[in-house]
C-alpha cells in the first residue's frame, strides 16, 4: 500500500512540473507580446542603451570573455585560430565605421557594446525537439539556458553572414558581411533576427506538447 502511495506521489510531482513549465512558457509569451507592442516604434541605436543588457552576474568580465573566445571558436576552421582571430578584429573595424554616427550621438556605446547587444537580440529563449509518441511526431519545445542561447545566437550570426556573402558580389570580404549582419541585428533586423522569431513562432504554435518534453 505504501509503495503505491509513492507512485501516486511521484506522478503528482511531474504533472506538478510539466504543469509549472507550462504556465512559464505562456506566462514568457504574453510578456514577449507585450514588449513587442510597446516597442513597435523604431528605436535607434542612440536609446538601445537603456535596454537591458543580458549580462546580468558579478562575473560579467569573464562572461563577456567567455562570449568572446565561442564566437572566435564559431569562425575558426581546420584548427586556424590566428585566421579567426584576425576575421574578429577586422569585423570590429567595420562595424565601428558603420556605428560611428550613432557611436558619437551616444558617447555610453561602443563597439563591444553593439556586439552584445546584436547577440542578445537573436539568442533564442527556447529550443524545439521531435518527439515521437504514438507513432506520431510532435515538435516539443522547452527553455533553454543562457549559455547555449548564445551559442545558436553566434551560429545563426556566422550561417547568415556566410550566405550574405555567396549571394551578395558587393560585398567582397566575410567581416564585413559579418559586420553588416552585427549592426542590423543590434537595431532588430536582418536575418538572424529573422530566424529568431521563426523559431519562437513555431514553439508558440507547439507549446500545447510542452507535456511530451523529456529531457
Amino acid at each position: 500500500m505504501e509503495h503505491v502511495n509513492q507512485n501516486k506521489e511521484k506522478l503528482r510531482i511531474k504533472k506538478r512540473k510539466k504543469y509549472s513549465l507550462k504556465k512559464k512558457l505562456y506566462k514568457t509569451a504574453s510578456i514577449q507580446t507585450k514588449i513587442q507592442r510597446k516597442q513597435a516604434k523604431k528605436v535607434g541605436l542612440q536609446n538601445v542603451h537603456r535596454t537591458r543588457l543580458m549580462i546580468q552576474r558579478k562575473n560579467r568580465q569573464e562572461f563577456s570573455s567567455y562570449i568572446i573566445k565561442k564566437f572566435i571558436n564559431v569562425l575558426m576552421k581546420n584548427g586556424e585560430k590566428g585566421k579567426a582571430l584576425k576575421i574578429f578584429n577586422e569585423t570590429l573595424l567595420h562595424l565601428k565605421k558603420r556605428a560611428e554616427a550613432q557611436i558619437k550621438l551616444n558617447h555610453s556605446l561602443n563597439v563591444f557594446k553593439i556586439f552584445f547587444i546584436a547577440l542578445q537580440n537573436v539568442s533564442p529563449g527556447f529550443e524545439v525537439r521531435k518527439v515521437r509518441r504514438a507513432g506520431t511526431s510532435f515538435t516539443v519545445p522547452a527553455m533553454i539556458s543562457e549559455k547555449k542561447a548564445i551559442n545558436q545566437g553566434i551560429r545563426w550570426l556566422v550561417e547568415v553572414s556566410t550566405a550574405r556573402r555567396g549571394s551578395n558580389p558587393t560585398y567582397y570580404e566575410f567581416a564585413h558581411c559579418l559586420a553588416e549582419e552585427i549592426y542590423l541585428a543590434s537595431l532588430k533586423q536582418g536575418k538572424a533576427r529573422e530566424k529568431r522569431k521563426e523559431l519562437h513562432n513555431i514553439v508558440l504554435a507547439n507549446r500545447a506538447y510542452v507535456r511530451y518534453r523529456w529531457w
